[in-house]
């Protein structure tokens, strides 16, 4: 074995390790996010057979919050609340949930407004409930972005095994190509005596 197949073996080992360390933070990642989804979308399933209780918003507005960027400036996303009230028997119960999963801020008052619009204060509003716990309960029996967030998921496997193989192996293969192409192989095997 030459010095150059020598040091392009050791790249291609080093090319190993590079694609584990990015990919399984990666993975990890998309796994979390994975099972949100999965589990928002159990939760929806389940909701298909919760009774309805006749309700009344509270509170209906858009909420900004701040949360701090990479560059140690902030950023702002807008949320919809929603506040209501139901009764299930004699018992009174509050809830802001609107949809399952988790709640999505975004980057525009646009899309929040969209939910604050149709659960104005004081409107009367069907209110799905768990009957073995009645004070788990959502405005809508749906899950939001969960269809959206796994494809990003998705994408950004998919994405970041492809630039990480890509970026690595193919980084290599070039270089080796260019040496191998100068000539320089057979420089480097004469100087080293091979």
């Amino acid at each position: 074995m030459n010095v150059l197949d020598q040091l392009f073996g050791e790249m291609n080992t080093a090319g190993l390790l590079i694609f584990g360390a990015v990919i399984i933070p990666v993975v990890a990642v998309a796994l979390v996010l994975l099972i949100i989804v999965v589990r928002a979308g159990r939760k929806v399933r389940a909701s298909q057979n919760w009774r309805i209780a006749k309700g009344r918003v509270l509170a209906s507005y858009i909420e900004r919050r701040y949360s701090r960027t990479g560059e140690g400036g902030t950023s702002a996303a807008y949320y919809p609340v929603v506040a209501y009230e139901y009764e299930v028997g004699r018992q009174h119960f509050q809830g802001s949930r609107i949809r399952f999963g988790n709640q999505i801020g975004y980057g525009w008052t646009g899309p929040a407004q969209k939910d604050v619009d149709r659960f104005p204060v004081g409107a009367p509003v069907d209110v799905y409930y768990d009957p073995e716990a009645p004070e788990d309960a959502v405005l809508e029996r749906s899950a939001r972005g969960s269809n959206r967030m796994l494809l990003i998921v998705v994408a950004v496997i998919f994405g970041t095994i492809l630039c990480t193989l890509v970026m690595t192996f193919g980084g290599f293969a070039l270089a080796e190509q260019f040496v191998r192409g100068l000539g320089l192989d057979a420089l480097i095997g004469a100087a080293s005596g091979k």
